[in-house]
């Protein structure tokens, strides 16, 4: 009995940092988006002032930070249902085969994340191989993809966490009866 206690207690600790991994990625992505506006901002400044580039790699910095922003954006957006769907067909369904449908899409949609995720964690594995550095900065390109990777991830776990909560409320609570559901 004292076992299962400490594995509902693990899973739970589990459960519970896999949760807090979306807000952790947003702060991130909150704070590539002020490096990529400062530095910006600053190159402008020292452009028109003295008609010389301080930061000669904004484009390739710019760039990195930019796919880091918005691939990490990507789970918060899912977790916080801000996500694109189609209402127009899904509100017309039954409450009972809308919860199923839903269940079935987000299943669909942790393949695709999956299938990316595969794909890009390849592509960082062989620019990590290659030590490929870009061209003005010399940092190795990997960073940025093994960053994509890891915000791919977090996605993935968003949608599963999802799927298990959508799972539960299907068919472990009986909550397939007709209310109000914020989702």
């Amino acid at each position: 009995m004292k076992k299962k206690k400490s594995v509902v207690r693990l899973l739970t600790e589990i459960l519970r940092f896999f949760t807090s991994l979306p807000r952790a990625i947003y702060y991130l992505s909150v704070l590539c988006l002020v490096a990529l506006v400062a530095m910006l901002f600053l190159e402008v400044v020292v452009r028109s002032i003295w008609r010389v580039s301080v930061i000669g790699a904004v484009d390739e910095l710019g760039a990195g930070i930019i796919i880091v922003l918005v691939l990490s954006s990507f789970a918060w957006i899912y977790k916080e249902g801000g996500h694109l769907r189609v209402g127009i067909v899904a509100d017309r369904i039954p409450y009972k085969p809308r919860r199923i449908l839903e269940l079935v899409l987000a299943i669909a949609s942790l393949a695709f994340v999956v299938f990316v995720f595969n794909s890009w964690l390849k592509m960082s594995l062989l620019t990590l191989e290659s030590g490929r550095p870009l061209r003005l900065t010399g940092i190795p390109e990997w960073i940025f993809q093994m960053a994509g990777t890891v915000a791919w991830g977090v996605f993935g776990i968003a949608i599963l966490e999802d799927i298990v909560s959508r799972i539960k409320r299907i068919f472990l609570q009986g909550a397939l009866t007709e209310r109000t559901d914020k989702r």
